[in-house]
C-alpha cells in the first residue's frame, strides 16, 4: 500500500477510527491521541494486510486492538457514574448520543468494542471474525452487553432528572 493509498483509506474511514477513540477515551484530548496511536499502527501494518478481508474489518481489527491495549496498560480508575460528566439537559439534541457514549465507556473494554461493532452495523459474522469469537458467541455476548448498557444508561438518565 503506497503512502497516498494510506491517505486515502484514513480520510474515507477516519469515522471508523473516531468512533473507537470516542469509545475508549473520555476526553478530547485522549481521543487525539488514541487517534494518532491507531493510525501509528495501521501505518506499521499496512503491508501485513493482504486483502482477505474488507479494508474496515482489518482497520477495526486493528484500532480495537490498540484501544483495549492501551486501555489496559493505564488501568484507569474506575469512576462512578457520580463522576462522570453527565450531558445535564435530556432535550438538547446530542444528550441520547453523549449519554450513550458514556454508558458505552463504562463498559469492559472487550465488551465496548463489540457494541461499537454492533452498532455500526456489522454482522455477527463479520464481529466475530474481527473480535475472533464464533457467531454464536457474539450472539450471546451481545445479549448481555444490551443488558448492562441499558442500566447503566438508566442510571444515567435518572441522576440527570434527579
Amino acid at each position: 500500500m503506497t503512502k497516498d493509498e494510506f491517505d486515502r483509506m484514513v480520510h474515507e474511514h477516519q469515522g471508523l477510527i473516531w468512533k473507537i477513540c470516542r469509545s475508549f477515551s473520555s476526553n478530547e484530548e485522549d481521543q487525539k491521541d488514541l487517534f494518532q496511536e491507531i493510525l501509528y499502527r495501521l501505518w506499521v501494518g499496512k503491508d501485513s494486510f493482504s486483502g482477505d478481508s474488507k479494508i474496515t474489518t482489518w482497520m477495526y481489527r486493528v484500532g480495537l486492538n490498540r484501544a483495549i491495549d492501551i486501555t489496559r496498560k493505564k488501568r484507569i480508575k474506575k469512576t462512578s457514574l457520580n463522576d462522570m460528566q453527565i450531558p445535564s439537559e435530556p432535550q438538547s439534541p446530542d444528550y441520547d448520543l453523549e449519554a450513550l457514549y458514556l454508558a458505552i465507556n463504562k463498559l469492559p473494554p472487550l465488551d465496548r468494542a463489540i457494541i461499537i461493532l454492533y452498532l455500526d452495523q456489522l454482522s455477527y459474522k463479520e464481529i466475530g471474525e474481527i473480535m475472533g469469537l464464533s457467531e454464536k458467541n457474539v450472539s450471546v455476548k451481545l445479549v448481555r452487553i444490551k443488558r448492562k448498557l441499558k442500566e447503566i444508561y438508566l442510571r444515567l438518565t435518572e441522576m440527570v432528572r434527579s
